[in-house]
């Protein structure tokens, strides 16, 4: 059985000479596509032509104009680890059946949200593949150096004493804090209207879980 059908877009210079291991793979987000690269392909095919190397823009299965491959976690709602490899190696795999496919030896992995987090997985399983590794505001990746910390993204911020003007102190990401902005989304759900809701069902029923 053939692999699924990775949807890719490729951007080369005519003066292509043997330095095929520079090539650049650009990896998009989370229900995205690599139509929402389309404004920065002149400038990659402008990398290109300098570097006489290729550039490729790849839909992740389950999106953009790749495969609907049926999906579906078989690891229990409690097993957490279980769940995160399933679906790691859902688009990891794929991925690196691409790369065979296209028989490239070496890559250089632009990653964008979730595309940058399956990049950092793809490079870590697969290290001698990995020529760089570019992240582009990843998903998963703290912000600061204490992993110990919760949700160090969420570093809202407040005045400064006496309401004197000035930079703004931020606050600390606390359990409590996180609780309260997820309380404070799902308020904001609800006052969406029934037309948003629709088109947020049908982008996710399109993306494989």
């Amino acid at each position: 059985m053939s692999p699924p059908r990775v949807s890719s877009y490729l951007v080369r210079s005519t003066t292509l000479r043997s330095l095929i291991w520079k090539l650049l793979v650009v990896l998009h987000g989370y229900g995205a596509g690599l139509g929402f690269f389309t404004l920065n392909f002149p400038a990659l095919a402008q990398w290109a032509l300098r570097r006489s190397a290729p550039v490729y823009a790849v839909d992740w299965l389950g999106m953009g104009r790749s495969a609907r491959v049926p999906f579906k976690i078989k690891s229990k709602l409690s097993d957490t680890p279980g769940r995160v490899k399933e679906t790691e190696d859902f688009f990891v795999e794929s991925l690196e059946e691409w790369r065979e496919k296209m028989n490239l030896e070496k890559m250089t992995l632009v990653g964008h949200s979730l595309g940058g987090y399956l990049s950092t997985v793809y490079a870590m399983r697969y290290p001698q593949r990995v020529e760089r590794l570019i992240l582009l505001s990843p998903a998963g990746v703290p912000a600061g150096k204490d992993t110990s910390v919760p949700g160090e993204e969420f570093d809202e911020t407040r005045s400064l004493p006496g309401g004197s003007s000035g930079e703004l102190e931020p606050l600390p990401a606390t359990s409590g804090r996180i609780e309260k902005i997820k309380k404070e989304q799902v308020e904001e759900k609800k006052k969406e209207s029934w037309p948003r809701r629709l088109v947020c069902i049908r982008i996710l029923e399109a993306v494989p879980y």
